[in-house]
């Protein structure tokens, strides 16, 4: 089975499951190259319904509304599928105008790296991450729904050979920093772990993080893939 495949199918899984029930498709993805250079991570789709209904007036959906694309119902996965998982795909390319993913190729680019892979850590459609996450949990202690989101994202990067992880959201960074480092008092920019660099960062689009700290990531990512390549020369 492809990897989105399975990926996608456990994500409805957990969708068909949820209570309450929800009001919008979980994240699906697309066809997905599991062995790029980089995986960058962000927190959970936003839903923006101006960018959703000004790429939904393509001839390929027939006049179809976001409402009817992604409103979440368990009778009809079937039917809203494809589209759904085709939303997805355009907004990856970089020849469409996304303003998160267009960021994301222009800064894995700077990065030296060719080619990149995008998952979110929660699959929840929220434009707020606020709204997503009180969905999820309190406290920084996420609900059962939350649970499974977070499980299935840790098994995918099993599955995944991509070596060099990127989390571009500092609540996402926060979460798997300290599932994967068991600290929450000491911070790393950094993890080395299970065949996999992690590094940790805050939003690249919206301003979230400055020139000077996006700057230093590229600086600490560089000089670390030029470690590896060094290594795998001697």
């Amino acid at each position: 089975m492809k990897f989105e495949d399975w990926y996608n199918e456990k994500a409805l899984d957990i969708w068909r499951n949820a209570e309450p029930e929800q009001e919008l498709f979980p994240g699906l993805l697309p066809k997905i190259k599991t062995e790029s250079e980089v995986l960058i991570i962000g927190i959970n789709p936003s839903h923006d319904l101006d960018w959703i209904n000004q790429n939904l007036a393509r001839d390929e959906f027939k006049g179809k509304t976001a409402e009817e694309v992604f409103s979440w119902n368990k009778k009809k996965i079937d039917e809203k599928i494809q589209d759904v998982i085709r939303m997805e795909d355009i907004a990856r390319n970089p020849d469409v105008k996304n303003r998160y993913f267009n960021a994301i190729d222009s800064f894995t680019k700077r990065c030296g790296f060719s080619s990149w892979e995008h998952l979110d850590l929660f699959l929840i459609r929220k434009t707020k991450q606020s709204d997503a996450m009180n969905l999820l949990g309190k406290n920084d202690v996420l609900n059962d729904f939350g649970e499974r989101q977070k499980e299935l994202f840790f098994e995918a990067l099993e599955k995944l050979e991509i070596k060099t992880v990127v989390v571009t959201n500092a609540r996402a960074s926060k979460i798997i920093h300290n599932e994967i480092f068991k600290s929450k008092k000491e911070i790393k920019t950094s993890i080395k772990h299970n065949g996999k660099h992690y590094f940790f960062a805050s939003m690249l689009s919206g301003g979230a993080m400055d020139n000077f700290s996006k700057e230093r990531l590229i600086r600490e990512i560089l000089e670390n893939k030029n470690a590896v390549s060094f290594e795998s020369k001697t």
